[in-house]
């Protein structure tokens, strides 16, 4: 069942809580292992006044399959489930099914996730320098947890002597939000890394260099005792759980965090791994062996036919941003589906218009 909860009202007297209402816009997707199954909500941080720290919401709770809230209209066609797209519109003042395939990104029909996926990666914005407001924001708030972690993933880094000279632009993303919402955030960039260097990763962010006099312990952690190693690793995830600065929620908690319990099961269940003849071998042979396809000849469609399609001006089409076009379509694809009493010719005919277009102007 959908959980929405209370709006949460923000002082107008001071310029940073003017900030944090124009950052706090975006949602975000979470996981959570319950028992043998994955359970997903759409939840957004906000800030909580009385408790002086960030905090979040549960905006709708999608249960262990999004898949089932995303309904196919035709191979390269869907649309959102209704009241989740309500939920949604309540809490953002654009377009929800834009933030929707966003979140939901990874549950989308592949061919819809691969050309979404090749337009983000096309679409580039010159960051801005940080603002009085996102330092004093970045200083107190972002902890050298956090920055140990963005550093490694951004460099591959395990020497990080210099973590302090990096631009702190870097750590932009994690403005303006509650410890969950960093968590996985933080979770979703840790799929770049490789299994085989996960445990030298943790090592690095738990900066478990500290209790080792070798020389080679910045660089080379598997030259070390690895029973000292557990040891180390240890005490620091205890200390890291008990320290309410990092969590944010000034409750003590006894057991282990559910942020933290993967990082010790990766610990525990990996290596570390150097390189070898067989994985440079392999790597070699993989490179050697890799294919090329010419892409599909595309069916060419005039703008009379799109004009037709739409049931719109060629010239209105053109000047339609992208989340536009998007929401026109779906609009006529409900219309013209055959599930809806429509022609089945005139919705084909729609669905190769608007690839076309979406061609033409955002590729």
């Amino acid at each position: 069942m959908p959980v929405r909860g209370a709006v949460t009202n923000l002082p107008d007297n001071s310029s940073l809580q003017n900030n944090y209402r124009k950052q706090l816009k975006s949602m975000y997707l979470s996981h959570t292992v319950v028992g043998l199954s994955v359970r997903y909500s759409i939840r957004k941080s906000f800030y909580d006044e009385t408790e002086d720290s960030y905090t979040y919401r549960e905006i709708y709770d999608l249960g262990d399959k999004p898949s089932e809230y995303i309904e196919r209209l035709a191979d390269n066609a869907f649309c959102f489930n209704e009241e989740l797209e309500e939920a949604v519109s309540l809490e953002c003042k654009g377009d929800p099914t834009v933030v929707l395939e966003d979140l939901l990104q990874e549950f989308l029909p592949h061919e819809e996730m691969r050309r979404g996926s090749n337009f983000r990666r096309r679409s580039y914005r010159k960051l801005s320098v940080l603002t009085p407001d996102e330092i004093e924001e970045l200083h107190k708030n972002i902890h050298i947890f956090d920055r140990r972690r963005l550093y490694y993933i951004r460099y591959g880094a395990v020497d990080q002597s210099r973590i302090y000279r990096v631009n702190e632009k870097l750590y932009r993303p994690l403005l303006y939000k509650c410890r969950d919402e960093k968590e996985f955030y933080i979770k979703n960039l840790e799929r770049s890394l490789k299994a085989v260097d996960f445990k030298k990763y943790i090592y690095v962010i738990f900066n478990l260099q500290k209790d080792f006099s070798e020389s080679y312990s910045a660089f080379m952690p598997e030259a070390l005792i690895q029973k000292n190693i557990d040891d180390s690793f240890l005490r620091e995830v205890c200390r890291l759980n008990k320290d309410q600065m990092f969590w944010q929620d000034g409750e003590y908690s006894s057991f282990l965090r559910y942020h933290l319990r993967d990082y010790v099961m990766r610990f525990f269940d990996s290596d570390f791994q150097g390189r070898s003849f067989a994985y440079d071998y392999y790597r070699s042979f993989r490179s050697q062996h890799r294919n090329f396809r010419w892409p599909e000849r595309r069916e060419k469609i005039s703008d009379d036919e799109t004009s037709e399609a739409f049931g719109e001006k060629i010239d209105i089409l053109r000047s339609l941003k992208k989340s536009e076009l998007a929401r026109l379509f779906r609009r006529k694809a409900k219309e013209h589906h055959p599930d809806s009493g429509g022609e089945p010719e005139r919705f084909i005919k729609l669905l190769a218009a608007y690839e076309e277009l979406k061609r033409k102007l955002f590729s």
